[in-house]
């Protein structure tokens, strides 16, 4: 089992987020919610649906 690079929290604002890909070059990230999984953030979707969110 390998650990993620880095996590998301569920709390973590948008660039904070942006940030963490960037920084650890990862497709998708795992998000986290009280010291507990939640699911996966994808870097894709998340770079695709920041236009709607901001525009």
């Amino acid at each position: 089992m390998v650990l993620p690079s880095a996590y998301i929290f569920y709390y973590d604002t948008m660039n904070e987020v942006i940030n963490k890909f960037n920084d650890t070059n990862a497709w998708n990230l795992s998000v986290i919610d009280k010291a507990k999984y939640v699911g996966f953030c994808f870097k894709i979707k998340t770079f695709f649906g920041l236009p709607s969110i901001i525009g």
